[in-house]
């Protein structure tokens, strides 16, 4: 039990900005994504992965802040675990091809994530051509991109719509290669996130302690 979220959840928002298509202003969404961070940090560091982090599981509280909810994927793991389980878009290559997993599976998510928030879709659901393809592709055919991927490729339409440091970001979260991932435990754990130049005007220490409004 959590107390209420008036403002819904990401989802929403993001389906919402695509009807009108009205983008979310980046500033709004780097303080999204930080908040998403601090969330992973804080489970991460007790070794727990959350393995279903999508936008219907961040909740918009009044302050604007988010919260993330539903732990019925999250487990405790000193090591790694196999079961596949999660939301498929947003699922990472190790967890569809069952090779074990850890917390760099949530750091993948992290990166389908703020994708879909600066675009309106996830990279998965997009043609080369930056078009919207889901409602054609079949569960088979995503898990078969998802497996076959080897270095995130922005659209012309994409790239206009994207600074070069929020790409640099993007593609170092989608690494197909879970020690090579942003994030990853590897490099220092999802708080090593902090240290790229899209979040270089972040003020962390403030944000910490919950004095930013969304």
């Amino acid at each position: 039990v959590q107390e209420y979220c008036e403002g819904g959840d990401l989802y929403q928002k993001i389906q919402k900005g695509k009807k009108l298509n009205r983008p979310f202003a980046e500033d709004r969404i780097i303080r999204w994504f930080t908040q998403c961070i601090l969330g992973l940090k804080y489970i991460h560091e007790k070794h727990i992965l959350h393995r279903d982090l999508k936008p219907e599981n961040l909740l918009i509280a009044k302050n604007g802040h988010l919260k993330i909810t539903d732990f019925g994927f999250a487990k405790r793991v000193d090591d790694k675990t196999w079961t596949m389980c999660g939301t498929p878009e947003y699922l990472a290559p190790e967890v569809v091809v069952g090779l074990g997993h850890d917390t760099s599976a949530d750091c993948w998510s992290l990166g389908i994530l703020v994708f879909e928030l600066l675009t309106g879709n996830t990279p998965f659901q997009m043609d080369q051509f930056g078009h919207d393809i889901s409602h054609v592709q079949s569960q088979r055919q995503l898990y078969r991109q998802i497996v076959n991927f080897k270095k995130m490729r922005f659209s012309k339409d994409i790239s206009r719509m994207l600074t070069r440091r929020a790409m640099s970001m993007i593609d170092k979260l989608l690494r197909p290669t879970p020690a090579l991932r942003l994030g990853c435990q590897q490099q220092g754990g999802i708080g090593s996130i902090k240290k790229a130049k899209w979040l270089a005007s972040v003020d962390w220490p403030t944000l910490e302690k919950g004095g930013l409004r969304a």
